[in-house]
């Protein structure tokens, strides 16, 4: 595969390309069009265009926090595609992140170079895991509160907790206006976890919504 480089003429003379060129190897596609979001849109259909033509690719990474690549997440969410984001944790929109299936910072994949692919935020995935507490019911939302397909790591760790809780005290000390509310995260996050094919975080929400339903 060839990296290729999207921006206006106007941009990157035409000398800094052939430097750029030789360093990296990429090639460049010049947008003429001064729209605004001209290289965005551009590089947009691109990608698009890559998807339809190798439908086996499931998964996509993109770099950026800008709100534009909306369009693009929405098409790859529709296509069942699955999609992490990489961003700058002080420069990011919060709807895009909110869209796709992962969020992970520029900061934190600085911080484990050669392998942040495999890297687990272990003290948060610990911190979450020690809110089960099987006398005080009230862990319960605090648990709830992890659980987002964006986070696949904390989503465990917490339905990990909430198995433990259910486990412990359902039914006898479980009010109904608790079941029904852990009832109705899990379900949407349910959908969520299926649309992006996680089995493992849908078999584990399955036990719990086997308990309580």
């Amino acid at each position: 595969a060839v990296a290729r480089v999207y921006c206006q003429p106007r941009v990157i003379s035409h000398a800094k390309q052939r430097t750029i060129k030789v360093a990296l190897g990429c090639t460049f596609k010049l947008v003429r069009n001064d729209a605004p979001n001209a290289t965005d849109d551009s590089l947009i259909q691109s990608s698009l265009t890559i998807l339809k033509q190798h439908p086996e690719i499931t998964h996509v990474l993109l770099i950026t926090g800008d709100f534009d690549y909306h369009v693009l997440t929405n098409q790859l969410l529709q296509q069942l595609k699955s999609v992490v984001l990489i961003g700058q944790t002080e420069n990011f929109n919060t709807k895009l992140v909110s869209r796709v299936h992962e969020f992970l910072s520029v900061s934190f994949i600085a911080s484990f170079p050669s392998n942040w692919w495999t890297q687990e935020p272990q003290a948060e995935l610990d911190a979450i895991s020690r809110l089960a507490d099987t006398s005080n019911l009230a862990c319960i939302d605090n648990l709830l509160a992890h659980i987002a397909i964006t986070k696949p790591y904390q989503s465990a760790a917490a339905l990990k907790g909430l198995a433990q809780v259910f486990s412990e005290t359902f039914p006898d000390k479980t009010q109904k206006l608790v079941l029904a509310r852990t009832q109705q995260v899990l379900s949407h996050f349910r959908l969520a976890a299926q649309q992006v094919r996680n089995q493992f975080l849908i078999e584990r929400t399955d036990s719990i919504l086997s308990k309580i339903t």
